[in-house]
């Protein structure tokens, strides 16, 4: 779960050393490019699938909280097209999901 509760110590010191939070974010590892709320372009239902198996296959991992770091896009649509991370990996695999 989120914190979101802000700590003015911690934001101080942040923009301190680093002066912006981007700057922070970028020095801490994230991708800013995959930070976003919006659908990424062109990922219809039948590229989710393929983006998944082509992560299965290279092995990757597939759980949602590591997926979502790598980037955050993808995995937020591909929760909210399926239903649930567990229903796309189901489907992805080729498997009926009616079982989950």
């Amino acid at each position: 779960m989120v914190n979101r509760k802000r700590d003015r110590a911690l934001d101080e010191a942040v923009l301190r050393y680093h002066c912006t939070w981007r700057a922070a974010l970028a020095a801490a590892g994230i991708n800013l490019a995959n930070v976003s709320r919006r659908r990424p372009d062109h990922f219809d239902r039948e590229t989710m699938i393929l983006w998944l198996r082509k992560r299965q296959a290279a092995g990757q991992t597939l759980v949602f909280f590591e997926v979502c770091l790598e980037n955050r896009d993808h995995a937020l649509v591909i929760r909210r097209t399926f239903g649930s991370r567990g229903k796309a990996i189901t489907i992805s695999c080729g498997e009926s999901h009616d079982s989950l």
